[in-house]
């Protein structure tokens, strides 16, 4: 049963509010990834990566194809530094999530990070294939050809995106580095 609510005075008071909520809903819903989800989002919110992670590893338990656990792995691997452990998460998530654009755009961004440009490239190229315009990814692309010292289809790449967003100051901006 979960206890009724009222609303806090101060923001300790809440914050302490929200974490008991949370920890009353997985102790009322045990194996739901929903519970599991606002706890973990929860701690993550309050500087608590570590407690984070355990629960979206609980997460993967209950569900191993839980798209957003795995997704949610790689954002903590990401803030915490940790690009080699960040690209797999994401690369789960975009298999579980093809429709996401977000997965292989952040994937591609690890992989950048951690020396595999090439990689990036490989990843983009094979999610933008077939695909609508995607900006993140396609500023992602142009980054990554960049890296590569491929200019020309870097330049391409950031001319595509500024025919798309005429008012994309980032896309001026790789333009102007090639």
């Amino acid at each position: 049963n979960v206890t009724s609510f009222s609303l806090p005075e101060t923001a300790d008071g809440l914050k302490q509010e929200a974490i008991r909520t949370a920890e009353e809903l997985l102790q009322a819903y045990p194996d739901s990834t929903d519970s599991i989800r606002v706890a973990a989002h929860l701690q993550s919110s309050l500087g608590n990566s570590d407690v984070a992670t355990a629960l979206w590893h609980r997460c993967m338990e209950v569900n191993p194809n839980y798209a957003e656990a795995y997704f949610s792995l790689g954002q903590i691997a990401i803030s915490d530094g940790k690009f080699q452990v960040a690209a797999p998460m994401f690369a789960k998530a975009a298999l579980l999530t093809p429709d996401d654009p977000m997965a292989p755009a952040l994937q591609a961004d690890a992989l950048m990070k951690s020396g595999r440009a090439q990689q990036a490239v490989a990843v983009l190229e094979s999610h933008l294939r077939g695909r609508a315009f995607l900006d993140k990814a396609m500023l992602t692309l142009g980054q990554a050809y960049l890296q590569l010292n491929e200019l020309d289809k870097a330049k391409q790449t950031f001319e595509a995106l500024i025919r798309a967003d005429p008012d994309d100051a980032r896309a001026y901006y790789g333009l102007a580095r090639v």
